[in-house]
């Protein structure tokens, strides 16, 4: 009799092991898939910053190229076209995903218009510590995923976490010599 107690309780044991080692490791997954999508976000945070600090210290149509390449692929190289450029530091990342609004219309030596300013981004009025203006201060604003190309962060396992868009990411710096 005691024999059909044990068979009976071991049976339960390896049902009640079944069903909590499965709640586990969906919440373990779960975690993993969070942890992924918090590296991207920081990752393309710090692209930003590095795109935004070297476009505002060269505020050419270049220096806006080489930009918008270190956003993607963490180098700032002249020519970023697909497949020469290497791998994106996020996966998915593409030039697309990253906008470049500066303060005033980019010209090449001729006059040619290379990147046009975005008449939304103002200048900032600088201000003494009188209160007395004391000039403008032109500012450089680098987003990925601006509002139509938002960048979608992708799970390893799509059953356990769904896709979902990242909020855009906006670095804005002044530019010097302004």
């Amino acid at each position: 009799m005691k024999h059909r107690v044990f068979a009976t309780q071991r049976g339960a044991a390896v049902i009640e092991l079944a069903v909590v080692l499965g709640l586990m490791l969906t919440l373990f997954l779960g975690v993993v898939e969070l942890a992924r999508a918090t590296q991207q976000f920081a990752a393309l945070s710090a692209s930003a910053r590095a795109a935004a600090r070297l476009a505002s210290t060269n505020p050419t149509a270049e220096g806006i190229a080489r930009a918008r390449c270190l956003a993607v692929y963490g180098r700032a190289l002249d020519n970023c076209s697909t497949g020469s450029a290497g791998v994106p530091i996020v996966p998915g990342l593409t030039i697309g995903h990253v906008d470049i609004s500066v303060p005033r219309d980019v010209r090449d030596d001729s006059g040619t218009l290379q990147w046009p300013a975005d008449p939304g981004l103002a200048a900032i009025q600088a201000r003494t510590s009188s209160g007395s203006a004391a000039g403008t201060v032109d500012l450089l604003t680098v987003t990925i995923g601006p509002p139509r190309s938002r960048y979608r962060f992708v799970p390893v396992l799509p059953g356990i976490t769904p896709a979902f868009d990242l909020s855009p990411i906006s670095v804005t710096m002044s530019v010097p010599g302004n």
